[in-house]
Parts: C-alpha cells; sequence; structure tokens
C-alpha cells in the first residue's frame, strides 16, 4: 500500500502566480504598507480627536486661570507649577477613561 503524505503536505502551500511569464508572490499581509494601513484602520478616530480638543482646553490658559488658580502652589505666575503640571496629566488620563467609555457605551 502506498501512503498520499505528498498529496497532504503540498495542500498547505500556496500555488505560484505568474505575470508575464514570471513567477511572483502574494502579499500575505506581513509586508510594511500592510501592517501600517492594518495599524491606521485600528485607531480610534473618535476618542483621538475628542482627546485632542480636551488636551487643547486642559493645556490653555483658560484653564490655569479658572482652575488651577484655586488650588494652592498649582500656579506661579501665570505658569504651573509641578503639582499644577499633575493635576493637569490626571485631568486628562480622567477624561480619556471617561472618553473611551462614551464611545465603548455608544454615547458618542
Amino acid at each position: 500500500m502506498s501512503s498520499d503524505t505528498e498529496t497532504f503536505a503540498n495542500q498547505n502551500r500556496r500555488k505560484p502566480r505568474y505575470r508575464n511569464g514570471t513567477k511572483y508572490c502574494e502579499s500575505e499581509g506581513d509586508d510594511f504598507p500592510s501592517m501600517m494601513t492594518d495599524m491606521i484602520k485600528g485607531i480610534n478616530w473618535k476618542v483621538s480627536i475628542f482627546l485632542f480638543v480636551l488636551m487643547i482646553f486642559i493645556f490653555s490658559d483658560l484653564y490655569i486661570e479658572l482652575f488651577l488658580n484655586s488650588i494652592q502652589d498649582a500656579v506661579e505666575g501665570d505658569c504651573p507649577t509641578t503639582k499644577g503640571t499633575m493635576i493637569q496629566i490626571i485631568s486628562v488620563v480622567v477624561g480619556y477613561i471617561v472618553l473611551d467609555l462614551l464611545v465603548q457605551g455608544k454615547f458618542l
């Protein structure tokens, strides 16, 4: 009895393609352009845009004057101190969490 191991082993191999008489290989999604397009498709644009707008507000003079001035030692002159910067960063992180939850809940 002969076995058909060669037939089974060769079924998973890709068949070569020919263009203008020369052999070429089709992309399997592991080349750089396809990896970049897959990465760009995975970006959550709603969160990105709202986060950008939120950061513009949080790092603006308006936020510093209205919110950070009310916190002791958060502002020196017109510039936030280290404490003020940490408050701004914490505000961005909390804002991101809220935005992400709103997008996941389909409110945005």
